[in-house]
C-alpha cells in the first residue's frame, strides 16, 4: 500500500522491462485516473513514465506504467 491508499505492484517483463501497476478502489479509483489524465498530458511535453495500459470502472481503475 503506497502512500495514496492505492496498491502498486512491480513486475518484470522480458521485452518491456519493469513494469507498474497501481490500483485503486473506491474514492482511490479517482485519483489513478487523475493520474493517468496528467502522464498523458505531461507526456507530450516532459519525460515521464509511458503508460502501458489503463482501464477504470466505477469503483476501480487499474494504470500500467513502464
Amino acid at each position: 500500500m503506497g502512500e495514496s491508499g492505492c496498491t502498486v505492484y512491480r513486475t518484470m517483463d522480458p521485452h518491456l522491462g519493469e513494469l507498474y501497476l497501481k490500483h485503486g478502489e473506491g474514492v482511490f479509483a479517482h485519483d489513478v485516473a487523475a493520474e493517468h489524465e496528467r502522464l498523458v498530458w505531461l507526456g507530450a511535453l516532459w519525460p515521464v513514465p509511458e503508460v502501458a495500459g489503463f482501464h477504470h470502472e466505477r469503483d476501480h481503475a487499474w494504470l500500467m506504467t513502464h
